[in-house]
């Protein structure tokens, strides 16, 4: 997928930011310049040196005069991204016949995005329910009933006499458990009667709250906090702190004053809710005026919202089409503003918190203050990015020149207190070997960034190396929107600050204060003094143990492209190697373990499982779960969930499983909220207690393929 959203129509990442003094460096990529990247590029060699406090107007005049050529680029640009903005039913037909050859190819997820595409450009019914059940069909053939059975109803929706959507819809059914309600569809298909298929208020019911999507975790913006915590001020800025001893559990949960999803996620999360999904769609408001929107969306509620809150203005120019991310985020944010002025009328007094008082938040929205300094902009001059942004708006009379000065300073607040939207995600190397050791022991747990949005009372925590507080959003993991949670993680002391790890960096995942350092300063702007970094020495590598430690991560690199190769006799052999060069040269007892040790056990670990000797394999898994902890001094930590998953399923004994499925759920209880993905990855684990310890397998058998075909 292009990052350009126009090329995109056409063709056929917690990270907070730190409280209010902090400053963040804004990600100089194609991803959120979108379209203006180049022009960016090429304006700013000529910015002026007082060009962030020069009036946008009078900027504007000397860019020109300066760059001309590049404003005739904007203008072929914008002109380009009108013509693209509308429908196009051959557009769509193109990308319908892309999805059609990728399908049968066997390449799943990229005749989704074709077909997803497809649905972006569409105009007439008959072309969004081919579509639809094309993509239903793909669905299926993955074993995604649900979505297959959603798309299916969609579809049907669209063409009521589209007899083989109403047929995926019921053998959807069927295998989703609802025998009597699937062969029912079945048989109306066969008949040719809509009127004796299910009615659309009965696949209401079946599809629950899944119709509305996560549209009320994205606006009205409101913030709820659950126990006594008062703002404090100085020097550097604001920050939240206990008002009283606080025990684990909730703090506080915020819907954002504005949401954006990131531009390379566009085919996979919901522009409005930031939810993420393959089932996507475009709004029927955006359709019925003949507009694209910028992104697609998880149910008609919160398309509808969309349009409602954002589309009926961005929908006016076409710089809001392919403008920066950012740029977009502020211009919602300036939206947010205007429409919620004052949110106390939105709830009664009983649930005024005692943070924001009567107006949730927008005290704080109103009053975000930052410092800018030149290494805010190490390639420009102050305030270079932002500026430059809105004078191209103002120059392409998408924003008057107040307006433009507006989304200069939204700008600076996005740079300085937009949080990122995340989603812990897991994937398995292969299908086949998702419910098998084999599949545990390759499964790669990532942290997916899918959007960024401003919360009037979440800005106010600042970030510590090693927080007390950890950030999520319902429905992780695994599931995601924009309602922000922060839960305290362990016991906080009355007057405590409460903090959180920004981006997730934190001493345990950063060994090097000077590695975590660098990276918080280039990423937000600010040098940490948490007592982490003000107590933690790296001690350097003594001139003798150089040449081991290059040896032994060159033993263990090979290693590791070996187990991934399938040759795990030898992989063992040279892992060996590695380790013993540690453990002889590097850390000999009684010196502490290196976190070099963890890696190796976890690679031996999936190379003996290979060779079928699962002994050593949890041997080996067991004991980089015990240096991990050794190394660390905590099994607080949200990255263990997934040792204990894995030692869960792959445990010899059932008093093994018993213990690490405990370890398991508390740790996902301690740091998630209550959700429904919450409880399925806490069955999940469960479910290790009827796996078999020899094979690592379920013993329930998976559904078969079913055939399936497209339009």
């Amino acid at each position: 997928m292009s990052s350009s959203a126009v090329h995109t129509c056409e063709s056929s990442n917690c990270g907070h930011n730190h409280g209010d003094g902090a400053e963040a460096q804004p990600p100089m990529t194609d991803q959120n310049s979108g379209d203006f990247h180049p022009f960016l590029e090429a304006l700013k060699p000529v910015f002026p040196d007082n060009g962030g406090e020069m009036p946008i107007g009078e900027l504007l005049l000397v860019l020109k005069q300066k760059k001309p050529e590049v404003f005739q680029q904007l203008d072929r640009l914008f002109e380009t991204a009108r013509h693209v903005s509308g429908v196009d039913e051959q557009i769509a037909l193109k990308w319908k016949e892309k999805g059609n050859a990728e399908y049968k190819k066997r390449l799943h997820q990229q005749a989704v995005f074709s077909y997803t595409n497809g649905l972006l450009c569409a105009e007439s019914a008959d072309t969004l329910a081919v579509l639809l059940n094309n993509r239903s069909t793909v669905f299926f053939d993955q074993h995604r009933y649900a979505d297959a059975c959603v798309d299916a109803d969609r579809a049907f929706t669209y063409q009521p006499t589209y007899w083989k959507a109403l047929t995926r819809r019921g053998r959807s059914l069927v295998e989703l458990g609802l025998e009597k309600l699937g062969e029912k569809d079945i048989e109306a298909a066969k008949q040719e009667s809509q009127e004796t298929a299910n009615s659309s208020a009965t696949m209401s019911k079946v599809f629950g709250e899944a119709a509305s999507g996560m549209a009320t975790a994205a606006l009205p913006p409101r913030a709820h906090v659950k126990v006594p915590v008062q703002v404090e001020r100085s020097a550097k800025g604001r920050s939240l702190a206990a008002a009283s001893r606080l025990s684990e559990g909730e703090v506080m949960d915020e819907t954002p004053y504005a949401l954006v999803a990131r531009t390379e996620t566009l085919l996979s999360v919901c522009s409005y809710c930031l939810q993420h999904s393959s089932c996507l769609y475009h709004g029927e408001e955006y359709r019925q005026h003949k507009i694209k929107s910028r992104g697609f969306f998880c149910s008609a509620a919160c398309a509808k919202a969309a349009w409602e809150h954002y589309g009926q203005h961005e929908s006016k120019h076409a710089f809001f089409l392919c403008c920066p991310n950012d740029a977009l985020l502020a211009y919602r944010m300036i939206l947010g503003m205007r429409e919620f002025p004052s949110l106390s009328e939105l709830t009664s007094p009983v649930e005024l918190d005692p943070v924001t008082g009567s107006d949730f938040g927008a005290t704080h929205i109103h009053s975000l203050e930052g410092s800018f300094t030149r290494e805010l902009q190490p390639n420009a001059a102050v305030g270079g990015y932002e500026s430059l942004v809105a004078a191209i708006a103002l120059y392409a009379d998408a924003l008057t020149e107040a307006e433009a000065e507006q989304l200069r300073k939204a700008q600076r607040q996005i740079l300085l207190n937009a949080v990122d939207v995340t989603c812990v995600m897991q994937t398995s190397a292969t299908a086949s070997s998702a419910n098998s050791g084999a599949g545990l022991l390759q499964t790669n747990t990532s942290t997916a960034h899918l959007g960024k949005a401003v919360y009037a009372v979440g800005t106010l925590f600042n970030h510590a190396c090693d927080p007390n507080c950890y950030v999520s959003f319902e429905g992780n993991p695994q599931g995601s929107c924009a309602k922000l949670l922060v839960r305290a993680i362990r016991p906080i002391m009355e007057g405590e600050e409460l903090t959180v790890a920004y981006g997730g960096i934190t001493c345990f995942s950063f060994h090097s204060m000077r590695h975590r350092l660098q990276t918080l300063r280039d990423r937000y702007g600010f040098l940490c003094g948490c007592p982490s970094c003000r107590n933690q020495v790296d001690e350097p590598v003594l001139t003798t143990e150089k040449e081991k430690y290059i040896q032994a991560s060159d033993y263990y690199q090979k290693g590791r492209r070996l187990v991934r190769e399938g040759d795990y006799a030898t992989a063992v052999t040279v892992l060996l190697q590695s380790y013993e060069i540690v453990m002889r040269y590097i850390c000999p007892p009684p010196k502490p373990p290196q976190w070099m040790l963890i890696k190796t056990h976890d690679a031996l670990a999936q190379a003996y499982f290979h060779l079928n000797q699962r002994d050593k394999c949890v041997e080996h898994l067991k004991e980089a779960l015990r240096l991990d902890i050794e190394i660390h001094k905590t099994a607080n930590r949200v990255e263990l969930i997934n040792e204990y998953t894995r030692l869960s399923f792959l445990a010899e004994t059932a008093e093994d499983k018993e213990a690490n499925v405990a370890k398991a759920v508390e740790l996902l209880r301690r740091f998630y909220g209550p959700s429904n993905m919450l409880e399925l990855q806490v069955a999940y684990v469960q479910s290790s207690l009827k796996v078999d310890s020899d094979t690592g397998r379920s013993t329930v058998a998976a559904p078969a393929a079913a055939d399936a075909t497209v339009a």
